[in-house]
């Protein structure tokens, strides 16, 4: 591993550290000022105490002092129930806490490094720390330890930044005060930052380890938080005195509570990774065609001093198609802030550019449209507007409607929120306030939307769960005292749904990616012409009504029921007005894990078992009576399936595919789309004339007949009367294992055609051996070839491939010639692909195919029509019906994501070269449709449409295979299969030569010797793997013996269960899994350069990255990780490794649960019903030293223990030797450029 891999990962660890630092900043001034103002003692004798009288006896400023309780919530010092709060015993730590420890928020830092203006010392303050300041509580030792750590990391970065960090800071500590010096270098050791801690100075000195220099170079991450010093310091004064006085500007208009440079650096710093996030919005944007439909100016509403302008406008110019043309198709910037230094610095970043700034107020974005129409920006319509982190810190404004403000009285907002004078503003009115600023903005964004970036806040119980891993707990809070309007996500989302913004899925990220709570969003919103909102109990009579319009009476939810939804769970509850009219509503609840854990029936409505803290949201059912309002159904559907994931504690959404399938019902939208296609069939040109059949058995009996003259020519078969057995003509001819199926079928045809007799193993030739072979093969060849292509013209690619096999026919079934090299002469395709396209049969189903997918996607984008949908085509080949298709697809390009797989890459490179020109939105990828996808690249539940051309019967299982398709489609996704579903001689001297013709190890699913299927048989097979309403599809000439058939099929709505493992070299359960979450933090375009045996960190993860992903895992197999895991397994085959042998939880853990209570107790009380597991003892290790913690092994030959294995390595005998019959392959490509070779011995 790098030293820049092995820092990063054990950064994970050290983030946490980093982040209870910060918190400690924040909190440990803030239980300090409710001691000192008697809040603990108060609270000690009143027991539970609400919190109006809580206010009034502290004499506090409601508003800072429930921003205070909420923080002492979130540390699980506090119990709240509704207004009212009780100590818990943790409280008792604020007795630990010195305190005059806030006199380190004054400390002179700068002086005590260089020693000027007196002497300083920390010494105290540091020997605290190394004692773990005298408590067994871990984490506020951590608290206590950031108005100490932060200033200091944060001032010695200064020196490292002006240094040279190459020499692990030992120019930087040899320049220090020498006192200084030896404290923090004290200070260090004890943390384990340094190496070599003892070394003289006179050989180098101490050096900061990985870990230190990690500490130090990432303490920007601090800067956001010290810059609330001065107001930290004053924070007593916040919440019990005059508020105002410590928020005061001075003269010049600068901040008394913040240094808002540090502020902004910190910010800078911390938002870096979002920006990132955002150029792949403005990629998708300024991708685009016709250049004249995207954005002629981006906007950014409080600019600062630019540079967010300027870095969208060097993507632009950079990496977009747009950056080509930007002399025919300029872009402008515009630079709007209420601040005049800000525009100044804003003209200065943008100098050279084409660029305006003007001077405008967030909450008044119809004044700033009005003065860009006064500097001549005639089309605003045609801006990009976007911002980042403003919203929030927009000035409070009271709402107007007053009534919807007191309508949200039910919902349960977890946001706090404090005006200038400190008093607690009522949530509601700030969600209204919210609601009525973004209304103000949809008025003016244009046709191409508001890129926003905004921060969030997070319910206490939830911060709680998550305090090491996640800002939170101080980033609320210094938020809330300074007056900020931090709002939940989903209440976020929901407010801008009410204005009529609604996010581009395909655009939205929250972070973290996969935690179930969320601290930034980032949306690309766009107006709908309509809005979403909850019910109240105003609106109960109307949905009464409204189930009457779109259920039988015995399924229609009654008042009561309705009500019940309505009162419990209002912010659970959607509706969808258009003009003020209901046209669609959807109902959810939330219920435990093991209730929600996997689909309920798609079909019933499922009961109300709403429970407040459950960790699944669940989908009732929706309603949308109105045929022209069913695409505004589907889109409500899809934005609760993603808003509800928004809600604090949620980890799971389903119900889904119910909600779909109500509106569906109604609708018969299925049904609809397969009476287009059948009108199609019916219409389609082609006459009985086209039929393949006699073709076909011209070529199978001319190929039988050159079949018996090679088995003459090979010393059998020529006299009549010889009889042999199976086993010895396979001996006689050297048949290789692998071709004895097909010999055996071949065997099988020559019986039909009264050449050979055939009673168990005993085969005896007949009279007919004689006249039925071939005489001169070269003549009657040709003969034959000329009459054959002059009778079926359009068949000539099945001749010429016939004879080529058979040409080398005794070669390939001994062994001496490799088929791939017959069939693929010099890598070459064309043989192979003339028999999928080109003759009338051939072509008419890949046309059917075709039109089956875009009907399919027509029938999506009713439903959505801004979505994308994703296609897929298993086993791709030679690109036969992929042709048919994307040609079909073309005019949609722009909406659809489309991936050509196989599992060989021979045909991937085949299908880029012959189709990306053409089709430079295609994708190529390999895909080994018998394994778990997840574990190849491809997200679970992630396509719309899968369709695959004779390419499923060559797999082992076809109930295997089909579970893998399963897991790809979304529920309700289309899958279309053209297969030849009759037997087809002719491919026993072809297909039935290659490797994946006898795979199959489910033979009751087969037709005779063959590894097709028949279409009953097909249907069969999909309705029991979960498909509906399959329907086999064939020649409009046949009504029902289809030699030939597309098969189409829906998935239903249950996810099939991932295999505990896959015949494999490795468990693809578990490492689908791992892999499954590694996708989930970093996306599926880093995921796809992510080799398992790569370090993680090559592929970009970082250090907040790999956090998350550690407590991913630690949920995902129910085992608690140590911060240092993903330094001891940094890739994802040992990960994998780690999880297959058994991993050990930690002692007394929870995973991703509440933090266990601390005890004072050297160890802590074990709860009923859980077991103790002993501290295991620490032994020292020394350098070098290498321990061997277990051994496995199983070899040919019963080598099953190590006593057999060193017998085996004693005697000199070896366990290589060719490989069993049926074994894999290796590779798996075909060598088609005789590039490789195969493996034939193991």
């Amino acid at each position: 591993m790098s030293g820049a891999a092995a820092l990063d990962v054990e950064g994970e660890a050290m983030l946490t550290i980093l982040n209870n630092y910060q918190h400690g900043f924040v909190a440990i001034p803030v239980v300090l000022a409710c001691k000192q103002h008697g809040l603990f003692e108060l609270c000690q004798q009143a027991g539970w105490i609400p919190f109006d009288v809580l206010a009034r006896e502290l004499r506090a400023n409601s508003g800072h002092l429930q921003t205070a309780l909420h923080m002492l919530a979130s540390m699980q010092w506090l119990a709240r129930d509704g207004d009212r709060y009780a100590l818990t015993p943790k409280s008792a730590l604020h007795r630990c806490i010195p305190e005059d420890i806030t006199a380190l928020f004054w400390f002179p830092i700068d002086d005590y490094l260089t020693g000027r203006n007196g002497p300083h010392s920390l010494q105290r303050w540091v020997e605290l720390s190394g004692r773990r300041w005298d408590i067994k509580d871990p984490m506020l030792a951590l608290f206590l330890d950031g108005p100490l750590m932060i200033p200091l990391l944060l001032a010695l970065r200064k020196r490292f930044v002006a240094g040279d960090m190459d020499d692990r800071g030992a120019a930087v500590f040899a320049a220090l005060n020498p006192v200084a010096r030896e404290e923090i270098l004290t200070l260090f050791a004890g943390k384990g930052w340094l190496d070599h801690a003892d070394r003289p100075w006179a050989l180098g000195g101490p050096a900061l380890n990985d870990a230190g220099r990690f500490m130090i170079e990432r303490s920007l991450i601090t800067a956001a938080v010290a810059s609330y010093r001065p107001m930290l310091t004053n924070i007593a004064e916040v919440i019990f005195g005059n508020c105002a006085a410590v928020f005061r500007r001075d003269a010049a208009g600068h901040e008394s509570h913040l240094d808002r440079t540090l502020n902004v650096i910190g910010s800078g710093f911390q938002h870096e990774r979002y920006f990132a996030q955002m150029e792949e919005i403005i990629l998708e944007l300024f991708n685009r065609e016709p250049y004249e439909e995207q954005p002629r100016y981006v906007a950014d509403m409080g600019c600062g001093d630019g540079t967010l302008l300027k870095k969208i406008y060097d993507i632009i110019q950079a990496k977009s198609r747009r950056g080509q043309v930007l002399d025919r198709y300029p872009i402008k910037l515009i630079g709007i802030d209420y601040n005049a230094k800000a525009l100044e610095a804003t003209a200065q970043t943008l100098h050279g550019y084409d660029y305006i700034v003007l001077r405008g107020d967030i909450g008044d974005p119809a004044r700033a449209l009005e003065d860009l129409r006064a500097q001549g920006i005639a089309d605003p319509e045609k801006i990009l507007h976007v911002r980042s982190f403003l919203d929030h810190d927009r000035p409070y404004q009271p709402p107007l409607d007053i009534t919807a403000a007191e309508a949200r009285a039910g919902i349960a907002y977890h946001g706090v929120y404090v005006d200038r004078q400190g008093t607690s503003l009522p949530p509601a009115a700030v969600v209204q306030s919210l609601v009525e600023h973004l209304k103000r903005w949809a008025s003016v964004i244009g046709n191409h939307g508001l890129v926003l970036l905004e921060v969030h806040c997070v319910a206490p119980e939830t911060v709680a769960k998550f305090i090491p891993q996640s800002e939170s707990l101080h980033l609320d809070a210094y938020h809330r005292f300074s007056q900020q309007l931090l709002v939940e996500a989903d209440h976020f989302i929901m407010a801008a749904a009410e204005a009529g913004l609604f996010p581009e899925w395909e655009c939205f990220r929250k972070h973290p990616r996969r935690l179930p709570f969320t601290r930034i969003t980032l949306n690309y919103f766009r107006k709908r012409d309509y809005t979403l909102r909850h019910p109240t109990a105003a609106d109960v009579a109307a949905l009464v009504a409204f189930e009457a319009r779109c259920l039988p009476a015995s399924e229609a939810a009654s008042a009561e029921e309705i009500r019940q939804r309505v009162t419990q769970y209002p912010e659970g509850q959607c509706l969808l007005e258009v003009d003020g009219q209901l046209v669609a509503v959807a109902y959810s609840q939330r219920v435990p894990q093991q209730d929600g854990a996997a689909e309920r029936d798609a079909t019933m409505k499922a009961r109300w078992a709403h429970c407040e803290d459950g960790a699944v949201a669940e989908l009732l059912y929706a309603l949308c009576p109105s045929p022209e309002h069913k695409t505004r159904g589907r889109e409500l559907i899809e934005f609760m399936s993603h808003w509800l994931g928004l809600k604090d504690g949620v980890e799971v959404v389903i119900g889904i595919s119910r909600c779909e399938r109500y509106l569906d019902a109604a609708n018969g939208a299925f049904p609809g789309m397969m009476a287009t296609i059948r009108q199609y069939i019916q219409t389609y040109p082609i006459s009985v004339q086209d039929d393949m059949l006699a073709a076909e058995t011209a070529l199978s009996t001319f190929g039988l007949r050159w079949l018996l003259r090679i088995f003459h020519d090979m010393g059998v078969m020529a006299t009549p009367q010889q009889v042999y057995t199976f086993g010895a003509l396979i001996r006689q001819l050297g048949i290789i294992p692998k071709y004895e199926r097909l010999y055996a079928a071949l065997l099988r045809r020559l019986e039909r055609q009264q050449v050979l007799s055939i009673t168990g193993e005993r085969i005896a030739v007949l009279q007919g051996a004689a006249t039925f072979a071939l005489g001169d093969i070269a003549a009657e060849r040709e003969r034959f070839a000329a009459d054959f292509t002059e009778t079926y013209p359009a068949f000539q690619p099945f001749l010429d491939l016939m004879c080529r096999c058979l040409d080398q026919f005794p070669g390939i079934i001994t062994g001496k010639v490799a088929a791939n090299d017959v069939v693929f002469p010099n890598g070459s395709m064309d043989v192979f692909a003339g028999i999928f396209r080109g003759n009338h049969v051939a072509d008419y189903f890949n046309h059917l195919v075709a039109e089956l997918v875009v009907a399919n996607i027509e029938l999506i984008r009713q439903r959505a029509p801004e979505a994308r949908v994703s296609i897929l085509e298993v086993g791709a080949g030679t690109g036969g019906t992929t042709a048919a298709v994307l040609k079909r697809v073309q005019h949609l390009a722009r909406s659809l994501s489309f991936y050509y797989t196989d599992i060989s890459s021979s045909f991937t490179r085949y299908g880029e070269k012959a189709f990306s020109e053409r089709f430079p939105w295609v994708r190529f990828a390999r895909l080994n449709i018998e394994e778990d996808p997840v574990s190849q690249g491809f997200p679970s539940e992630s396509v719309d449409i899968i369709y695959a051309s004779n390419a499923l019967h060559d797999t082992r299982s076809i109930d295997n295979t089909l579970s893998q398709v399963k897991r790809l489609l979304k529920p309700g996704g289309l899958l279309i299969l053209n297969e030849f579903t009759a037997m087809k001689d002719v491919l026993l001297f072809t297909g039935g030569l290659l490797h994946g013709y006898w795979l199959f190890e489910d033979p009751e699913l087969r037709l005779p010797d063959s590894c097709l299927l028949s279409a009953e048989r097909w249907k069969e097979v999909l309705v029991t793997s979960g498909f509906q309403h399959v329907e086999v599809l064939g020649l409009p000439i046949q009504d029902t013996d289809h030699r030939q058939s597309v098969i189409v099929g829906a998935r239903d709505g249950v996810m099939p269960e991932c295999p505990e493992s896959i015949p494999d070299v490795t468990d693809h359960g578990c490492k689908a899994r791992i892999a499954e979450a590694v996708r989930d933090i970093i996306g599926q375009e880093r995921m796809a350069a992510l080799a398992s045996d790569m370090p993680l960190m090559e592929a970009g993860l970082d250090s907040m990255e790999l956090l998350e992903l550690r407590m991913l895992l630690s949920k995902t197999f129910a085992v608690e990780l140590e911060p240092t895991f993903l330094f001891q397994h940094n890739t994802l085959e040992k990960v994998c490794a780690f999880f297959q042998q058994g991993s050990q939880p930690l002692q007394h853990t929870h995973a991703l649960g509440p933090n266990p209570p601390e005890s004072h107790h050297e160890t802590a009380p074990v709860a009923q019903g859980e077991r103790y597991v002993p501290p295991r003892p620490q032994k020292s290790r020394a350098d070098g030293e290498i321990a061997i913690i277990g051994v496995a092994l199983r070899l040919p030959g019963g080598v099953h223990i190590l006593d057999d294995f060193w017998t085996l390595l004693k005697h000199g005998n070896t366990t290589v030797g060719p490989l069993p019959e049926g074994r894999w392959l290796w590779p798996l490509d075909p060598a088609v450029a005789a590039e490789k070779s195969y493996l034939t011995q193991g």
